[in-house]
């Protein structure tokens, strides 16, 4: 009687078991159908989505004054009937902004399922760039937008080394001690600090700039560069309103606190 009891128990948990893992079987076949119906219907939404959905039909530009729209999305390569999705905004931005200079960012705003958006971002000619290569115009950030023939006479003009590399559309490069010295340049002209007629940091050792066409203001090199600025605007106070010369910052320094005004023709400094 005991031993018929006990096997039965064990027929019965055999039975369980055996129950249990078919139920296991069961539902991981069944999450194994799933899945891949799932991917299935996933990569089938793909291809769709690249090839027959979100095609692109209306295509809108804004920001932009300088260049038409049709300009943007023709250089961005975008026509009706691509998929907004196959669209790259690092490509894009990137063809863009070198080929059209003036545009310094572009943005991509998609909305479903058939509109898509630029908006780009324009800059402006701040500074004339030359040396021996020509005369090229530049935002304040040093990217070269334009070349000219001769000198624009309305803008600023910054004589570099003839080491500087200066191509339309790209950040113009200069070795690093003339950059450091050009971007505290920069920053006198996109502050409007002074009237700046124009700036030679050919020797950037040796840099000086012409101001409110009286003043040949030597800086020197970049030490010290902006306690010297503060100090011209002591020294300018001082000097009489219809003299014009050389003001001598040079050799100014925190031990020796010193600018020299010299009353003198001014005409013979190298642009």
């Amino acid at each position: 009687m005991s031993n018929r009891s006990s096997r039965e128990k064990e027929r019965d948990s055999a039975i369980k078991k055996n129950e249990k893992l078919k139920h296991r079987r069961r539902k991981a076949r069944f999450i194994t159908v799933l899945f891949c119906f799932l991917v299935v219907c996933a990569a089938v939404f793909c291809l769709l989505s690249l090839t027959v959905l979100f095609k692109i039909e209306n295509i809108k530009v804004r920001g932009n004054s300088l260049y038409t729209a049709e300009e943007i999305t023709q250089i961005a390569g975008i026509e009706a009937g691509d998929n907004m999705f196959l669209i790259s905004e690092d490509i894009v931005s990137t063809s863009v902004e070198k080929k059209l200079p003036f545009i310094t960012s572009l943005k991509i705003k998609r909305v479903l399922p058939d509109k898509i958006t630029l908006t780009v971002t324009e800059t402006s000619e701040a500074i004339v760039i030359s040396n021996s290569q020509g005369y090229y115009s530049a935002d304040t950030s040093g990217k070269v937008l334009k070349k000219y023939v001769d000198m624009p006479r309305a803008l600023v003009l910054l004589t570099v080394s003839n080491k500087a590399e200066l191509r339309v559309g790209e950040i113009a490069e200069f070795d690093e001690q003339e950059k450091e010295i050009i971007e505290r340049y920069f920053k006198i002209v996109e502050d409007n600090t002074f009237s700046v007629n124009f700036i030679n940091v050919e020797d950037p050792y040796d840099t000086y700039m012409k101001i409110d066409d009286r003043f040949i203001v030597k800086m020197g090199a970049r030490t010290d560069f902006e306690m010297k600025l503060s100090h011209l605007k002591v020294t300018l106070e001082k000097i009489n309103s219809t003299e014009t010369g050389v003001i001598d910052l040079s050799s100014w320094s925190q031990k020796k606190q010193e600018a020299y005004f010299t009353e003198q023709p001014i005409d013979d400094y190298i642009k």
